[in-house]
């Protein structure tokens, strides 16, 4: 147990190289540096356009931090009700690009979905002239090491999601709850495993790995 701060809400953690970066759900992030050793941390506020801030991941092919938002990217700071920025922090200076690296639209979820005969919970095509309707909150990020590929999960709903570089859909899979009670961490081994952690008010909390399975070209 390291002790680098206050009581908190903290949500995500990334390391880098010696430096482990945890994130408060408020949107300050606190870098630990050297955290097997002195544990001293700096905070800085990131001025998230969102009340509850959850999914932290480091890129190691952008070389910066990514942040997603769970709660809705409020309009009065120039964002989107239904859709869900993710955001890039440079961890040379630890501030946050204020534009967007992308946004993730449920309505391409939906579409997704949809066109490769996917189901979805949580989706209603309501009326003809009505759009495609899916409430995310996601409550995770990670970043694929061999593909490059973000993908994201929403507990709630328990969706994992993959997009690539320009927020463009690749993957979708609707998780079984029998196994994922309650998702709410991502993480990739080097060899492209992926790690997906449950926690649950009733269970104790589990932790899946999954081997990864080069597509054939």
């Amino acid at each position: 147990k390291i002790k680098f701060g206050p009581k908190g809400d903290y949500e995500g953690l990334a390391l880098l190289s010696e430096n482990m970066y945890v994130l408060e759900s408020s949107g300050i992030l606190f870098k630990v540096k050297d955290w097997q050793s002195s544990a001293s941390a700096v905070a800085s506020r990131l001025h998230l356009p969102a009340k509850d801030n959850e999914s932290l991941c480091y890129d190691s092919i952008g070389k910066q931090l990514l942040i997603s938002p769970k709660s809705r990217w409020q309009k009065k700071k120039g964002g989107h009700k239904s859709k869900h920025p993710v955001f890039a922090v440079d961890p040379a200076t630890d501030t946050m690009i204020p534009r967007p690296t992308f946004t993730i639209d449920p309505r391409d979820v939906v579409a997704f979905a949809m066109a490769h005969g996917l189901s979805l919970s949580g989706a209603s095509e309501g009326k003809p002239h009505k759009k495609e309707r899916l409430q995310l909150m996601l409550s995770a990020i990670a970043v694929h090491p061999l593909t490059g590929d973000i993908y994201a999960v929403s507990a709630h709903n328990r969706l994992l999601l993959s997009f690539d570089r320009t927020g463009r859909v690749t993957g979708l899979v609707q998780l079984n709850p029998a196994l994922f009670m309650q998702p709410e961490g991502l993480a990739f081994l080097p060899d492209g495993t992926l790690i997906i952690v449950n926690e649950s008010p009733r269970k104790k909390p589990g932790l899946l790995l999954f081997g990864w399975h080069r597509p054939k070209q």
